[in-house]
């Protein structure tokens, strides 16, 4: 899953990953920067097509960029797949 995360709700899951230039995995907090938050469009469109848009954010290395798969795509939970596992 590339190093992402996941954020557990009642119906599944949300995957997302913290991107920094450093290659940390979370959000500095001292940061005076707000972390940039890069959205995928959809449905059917996972993260990966952004990863370039998140890189070129965090490059100076002073914001960090959270990327996530919404619900149905990507590594996130597929409400098909849970409704037919779940009956």
């Amino acid at each position: 899953d590339m190093g992402g995360k996941r954020m557990e709700w009642e119906h599944g899951e949300t995957w997302y990953r913290i991107i920094r230039k450093d290659g940390g995995d979370s959000l500095r907090t001292a940061s005076p920067h707000p972390p940039v938050i890069v959205l995928h469009g959809g449905p059917g469109a996972a993260h990966n097509y952004v990863l370039g848009i998140a890189r070129l954010v965090t490059a100076s290395g002073k914001c960090d960029a959270v990327v996530y798969d919404q619900i149905g795509c990507g590594n996130s939970t597929h409400l098909q797949i849970l409704i037919k596992t779940n009956g």
